[in-house]
């Protein structure tokens, strides 16, 4: 029987009404816009400080933070993981839930280090568009 606490996620708040795709690209496109994480930085500690503290921002100002207790599947084994990412399945749903782990977000475009969280969300946006996947943004936990 599916965990009641996870439907909430399947329509997750948006800023702009229109779902949870465009809760992504709101997200891409608010973090990409902040004069902090600039478009020319190289990547540093501090751009990667500061795009993470706009999307913490932004996640503040459209009600996307929560709690970790707000999902149970975190306390159970991951079902596969990644370079920056562990992942659940949820068999009902058919859908895969993924956390990123603490202060990375992929590899970085044309240098060493972890991308910052802007080039992430740039990269999931362009997977979703290019790939006809469909990633979408539900939370951000803390």
């Amino acid at each position: 029987m599916r965990d009641k606490q996870c439907d909430r996620f399947d329509s997750p708040k948006s800023d702009n009404g229109e779902g949870a795709l465009s809760t992504l690209e709101s997200a891409e496109s608010y973090v990409a816009a902040s004069t902090a994480t600039g478009a020319g930085s190289d990547g540093g500690r501090a751009a990667f400080s500061a795009s993470f503290a706009t999307l913490l921002d932004w996640g503040e100002e459209v009600g996307l933070i929560r709690p970790i207790e707000d999902f149970p599947f975190f306390c159970r084994p991951t079902d596969g993981h990644g370079d920056e990412h562990e992942a659940w399945f949820d068999a009902p749903s058919s859908r895969w839930y993924k956390s990123t782990y603490p202060n990375k977000f992929g590899l970085a475009w044309g240098r060493n280090g972890s991308a910052t969280a802007g080039e992430y969300l740039t990269r999931l946006v362009l997977q979703n568009r290019y790939f006809a996947d469909e990633i979408r943004l539900i939370a951000l936990v803390r």
